[in-house]
């Protein structure tokens, strides 16, 4: 799978970010009837897709792609659990599946265990089931060498036959959310041959639009950031907020 470079076609209205948006629905506190809500309106709205903690899954079927969270926000599960859980969402309808690398291993320099953490999720859930693979940026750019960590990892991600790399989960104490600098080193290791979604913080449609432009080719939003993103974009339609 080859992806275009996002500086050819930057999204010029809400209906069209639309189409780059996956909601993220993270927290543990929301319940069954509100993931239920919130799945609803992200294809009404014409989202990419929804992803949600593994869990709630068998209450979140909808017209759009459902991701399941594997080993989220942490990455610390061992193989046989991260395969495990991926298989069993999979199972329950997941046609995505975006697991957080370990980044323990990452900064230990542990590459091969790396790989093989991250072959043990892809075998578990195949193609055509599409596999994103969270890379904490935010903490590895805190590194003196975080930006060729960074690249080795996307290399892994590419050589497992991943389809796509994830700039963080948005929550780790490093903060700072996403960036242009994560993203640009994203793309210069893989060179348009995984998509990048940028993830963590995205919160105008100008930053997104500026992180598209960087080589980001999705955008991993909150409720919240959703709605401030497709606010800020030109549209003729009526425009609601998402449900809270």
């Amino acid at each position: 799978m080859t992806f275009a470079n996002a500086n050819a076609d930057l999204p010029a209205n809400r209906h069209e970010l639309a189409a780059f948006i996956d909601l993220m629905v993270t927290t543990s506190e929301v319940t069954v009837a509100q993931v239920t809500e919130l799945v609803e309106q992200a294809g009404e709205w014409g989202l990419n897709a929804c992803y949600v903690l593994s869990g709630r899954l068998p209450q979140a079927q909808a017209q759009l792609p459902m991701g399941a969270l594997v080993s989220y926000p942490l990455g610390a599960d061992d193989s046989l659990s991260k395969a495990f859980s991926a298989r069993l969402a999979v199972d329950q309808g997941a046609t995505e599946v975006c697991v957080v690398a370990d980044l323990g291993a990452i900064v230990a320099g542990e590459w091969n265990a790396l790989m093989a953490d991250l072959v043990t999720v892809r075998e578990a859930a195949p193609a055509p089931v599409t596999l994103q693979i969270v890379v904490e940026t935010p903490y590895l750019l805190t590194l003196p060498d975080g930006l060729d960590r960074i690249a080795r990892c996307c290399q892994i991600a590419l050589a497992v036959g991943a389809d796509m790399v994830v700039t963080g989960t948005g929550l780790h104490p490093a903060g700072g959310g996403t960036s242009v600098q994560a993203v640009r080193a994203m793309a210069e290791s893989i060179g348009g041959q995984l998509g990048i979604k940028a993830m963590g913080g995205v919160s105008t449609a100008a930053q997104a639009l500026e992180l598209m432009a960087a080589g980001a080719t999705q955008l991993g939003c909150s409720q919240e950031e959703a709605a401030a993103l497709l606010a800020g974009m030109p549209n003729e339609q009526p425009f609601a907020p998402l449900p809270r």
